[in-house]
């Protein structure tokens, strides 16, 4: 599995990478399939704010299927169960 993110600066994309145990793998794997990334719309926004966070998602299927979606200042249903996905290893990369 592979992680990147980028500073609030914008200027250093910095790609992390890390790996999952078997059980976290599977864990992980609900969760996604819960969210049903493919009725995601490729874009969110909420055209009434005008500074404020921009997010994307890209998820690759075993069959080589991707799924992109991003927003800004908008999400799709249950996007917090993504942030809390990636949190742990957030809170390392910041650490860092």
């Amino acid at each position: 599995m592979i992680g990147r993110m980028v500073t609030h600066e914008f200027i250093h994309p910095e790609e992390i990478r890390f790996q999952l145990d078997a059980d976290t793998i599977r864990r992980v794997r609900n969760r996604l399939s819960r969210l049903q990334l493919p009725k995601w719309a490729d874009y969110y926004i909420n055209e009434s704010i005008i500074d404020g966070e921009q997010w994307s998602v890209t998820a690759t299927y075993a069959d080589g299927t991707v799924i992109e979606s991003g927003g800004s200042n908008d999400y799709p249903p249950r996007f917090g169960t993504v942030r809390n996905l990636f949190k742990p290893v957030q809170q390392q990369f910041l650490k860092d």
